[in-house]
């Protein structure tokens, strides 16, 4: 049965829970007109988002992990994302809270969702880094196709920067919001034509099943974790759904896993099979000998999406960096701490509407630095130069992928959302029952435990053998 509160809350199961059930809050109601999103289309929406510009470089993560152990991996990562974003979930209906910075900020104050911030912007940094580089591979054998020339690299990209630079400045980009389905349909194209190639060309000949040492092993592990990486994502999409009782909660994180799970899956084991040994940490550098329109229709497709994209991932980026001067500043955000509960949420943006960070159309603060013009283009200029350079030095993308899933992915896919839980949820241990894993009989309390040490142990790990490799 279900059991509904004054506020719009809801609770499933039987009556014992009712306790906990009048705790919960949303943001917008249970059953605000705001939520427009079915469990179909919340699905949709978080798979396009998670199914990015890593699943170019999934291939090489089978290659260094051995196609048991890169499996293993995969599942992990894909079961341990959905249990973490369902923690986020859980953590904003304790709180009210409707974003990953405004959950930080309920659990350790104020300056945690500036560190969250802070750690917003250096993961764009790093995503529009891995992004120019593949811009760069992609549209550099199609522009010297083209014109029948031999134009270098970095000049195609830097080329490309100044053409977009229009969209890289804009406030708003909310033509642009359905880029990431375009990519999605071109991850699924490139799919499709890879795996023609396995199906009718045969596979290596060499198939690895273990990983050769353990150093291949912590360079594909990182990849395969970043692949999943969608917190930030996670509560716009619940405080979009409709009707979004804990089972329906449950049927868009299963669904949304799941199917990325295997879109990326395929990709990376067609793509290993296919070229084995000599695949590389783009595989769209693999694809320049195939002559076949499928290929070529998904690599136009993938070289558009992630032009636009530079744009999307700037805005957020930008965002972020005067999110954290503001309260440098003296911006500050009216919440209730001790009670664990926002009465008041930032504003993430004057104008500026991001992919990653949910607009909140109560929200009262602005970004005062977002409204100067002369700290807008500066810091726009800044950003994508700081990138354009760093793309130019780097030697690969998986060499940033394996950085950023290193030092990022388990920070913000594991690490962070399982200390929010146990900090919230210890600050309400008086007034809620103990919430469990669905037949297991674990609670979520100690699989956060366990799921913490773990991330810990593997990002140090993971870190310390991508730094030894940059030596």
């Amino acid at each position: 049965m279900c059991l509904r509160t004054e506020n719009g809350s809801t609770c499933e199961g039987n009556i014992g829970k009712k306790q906990d059930c009048d705790l919960d809050i949303f943001l917008p109601p249970f059953d605000s007109e705001k939520r427009c999103s079915s469990v179909v289309v919340s699905i949709f929406n978080l798979v396009a988002t998670i199914v990015g510009g890593g699943v170019l470089s999934m291939p090489l993560a089978f290659e260094k992990c051995g196609i048991v152990l890169a499996t293993f991996l995969m599942v992990f990562s894909a079961l341990a994302t959905d249990r973490s974003l369902y923690l986020l979930c859980l953590c904003s209906r304790y709180t009210g809270a409707t974003s990953f910075g405004e959950v930080g900020g309920v659990a350790f104050g104020t300056w945690m969702e500036c560190v969250v911030s802070m750690l917003l912007f250096i993961f764009l940094l790093f995503v529009l880094v891995a992004f120019m580089i593949l811009v760069r591979d992609i549209w550099t054998p199609l522009v010297n196709g083209l014109f029948l020339s031999d134009v270098h690299e970095n000049i195609v990209l830097f080329t490309i920067l100044v053409l977009m630079s229009p969209f890289l400045t804009r406030r708003t980009l909310y033509a642009l919001r359905f880029n990431c389905y375009f990519g999605f349909a071109s991850a699924s194209i490139l799919c499709a034509g890879i795996c023609h190639h396995v199906w009718h060309d045969g596979s290596v000949s060499e198939v690895k099943f273990l990983p050769s040492s353990t150093e291949d092993a912590l360079y594909g592990f990182p990849i395969i974790t970043l692949g999943f990486l969608s917190s930030f994502n996670i509560l716009p999409v619940h405080s979009s759904l409709t009707q979004p009782t804990k089972k329906r909660l449950g049927y868009v994180l299963n669904g949304a896993i799941g199917c990325s799970t295997v879109i990326t899956y395929i990709f990376g084991l067609a793509g290993y099979l296919y070229y084995g040994s000599l695949v590389k940490g783009n595989i769209i550098n693999n694809l320049d000998e195939l002559d076949d329109w499928v290929i070529m229709l998904g690599r136009l497709g993938y070289g558009t999406t992630l032009m636009l994209a530079l744009a999307i991932l700037t805005l957020p980026c930008r965002s972020s960096i005067l999110e954290v001067i503001d309260r440098l500043r003296g911006v500050k955000r009216t919440c209730d701490e001790t009670a664990t509960k926002c009465t008041e949420s930032k504003e993430s943006l004057a104008e500026e509407g991001s992919p990653l960070l949910r607009k909140n159309e109560d929200r009262k603060e602005v970004l005062l630095s977002a409204s100067i013009p002369l700290v807008h283009y500066g810091s726009t200029f800044l950003i994508i130069s700081m990138c354009f350079f760093v793309a130019v030095a780097v030697p690969g993308v998986d060499v940033v992928w394996n950085l950023c899933g290193s030092c990022m992915a388990f920070l913000l896919s594991f690490i962070l959302p399982t200390t929010f839980y146990l900090r919230i949820h210890s600050q309400q241990r008086n007034k809620r029952v103990v919430d469990y894993i669905g037949g297991t009989g674990i609670s979520y309390t100690t699989f956060s435990w366990v799921l913490l040490w773990f991330a810990v142990i593997g990002s140090v790990a993971c870190t310390v053998q991508s730094a030894l490799l940059l030596l």
